[in-house]
């Protein structure tokens, strides 16, 4: 299994950019997770800060599979945003997937906090400088970007319902409906669900695509007259490149919409509501 050590306050980045004649070498990480440790460190995240000469530096990327606080972690290997690279982690605490190649995820591009390189720099250090700019573009070409148009949608479990629905008659429906949501709903609500399914009258949720890093990469909010599942574009991307991410992301929807469909019945099949 492909895997790199974890990086935590202390572990060490290296730095290729100049201030004129002035090498920014590097140096520690200063900044990690406040309530997460790794062998008595805190762990490193993502957008945690590094020393430098000059600016601090930034850690840009992480492995999305393993998130901290939220946030993907930094391993060895992770690039900083002066172009540099986190070269010592925790050696017992491995980061990996069962990709030959462990995942990446760089910042969003707008949050990257890339240092100004002036004609000065370019002049006295050129041969670093050039090092620095090749990593940072490389940055940029896997940075997020937020014109990237990401979308999902899916129709396939509500016309799965629907015909499952029409299908069977109202003894079946019931019986099996009482196996995953239970015996304690009225079986009239059942009903109503079922009748809504072979009228075509069961809504389809709205799938919305959120950027950005939060901690949940499928959630959902159900209210009357508005059913959003919301999906982060992160988890989209890493699902096109891992099996693992797809089964995920795919369980993650599985689950959101089994609570979509408990909460039509508990909310919008009450006899109640229907005499």
């Amino acid at each position: 299994m492909a895997g790199k050590p974890a990086a935590t306050v202390g572990s060490n980045h290296t730095c290729p950019m100049c201030s004129g004649t002035t090498p920014h070498v590097g140096g520690p990480i200063t900044q990690g997770s406040p309530n997460v440790f790794i062998n008595g460190k805190p762990a490193a995240r993502m957008g945690d800060m590094c020393t430098c000469v000059g600016p601090p530096d930034v850690i840009a990327q992480g492995n999305p599979t393993v998130l901290i606080n939220g946030v993907p972690i930094a391993t060895v290997g992770s690039m900083t945003a002066h172009g540099g690279i986190i070269i010592s982690g925790e050696s017992n605490v491995i980061i990996g997937s069962n990709t030959p190649k462990p995942l990446t995820v760089t910042m969003p591009i707008t949050d990257i906090p890339f240092p100004k390189i002036n004609i000065i720099d370019k002049v006295l250090s050129s041969k670093y400088i050039k090092e620095a700019t090749a990593n940072q573009e490389k940055l940029k070409a896997e940075a997020y970007n937020d014109n990237d148009d990401i979308s999902i949608s899916s129709r396939v479990a509500i016309k799965q319902l629907i015909d499952y629905c029409k299908d069977n008659e109202s003894k079946v429906f019931i019986n099996q409906f009482k196996l995953v949501y239970g015996n304690k709903i009225d079986e009239e609500s059942f009903k109503i669900l079922q009748e809504k399914g072979r009228n075509n009258k069961i809504k389809q949720p709205l799938i919305k695509t959120t950027k950005g890093y939060v901690q949940n990469e499928v959630y959902y909010s159900f209210k009357e007259g508005k059913h959003i599942i919301q999906v982060t574009e992160r988890i989209i991307k890493a699902s096109k490149e891992s099996e693992a991410q797809h089964d995920k992301l795919m369980l993650n929807l599985a689950n959101a919409f089994h609570d979509y469909i408990e909460y039509i019945i508990k909310h919008e099949c009450q006899p109640t509501q229907n005499t």
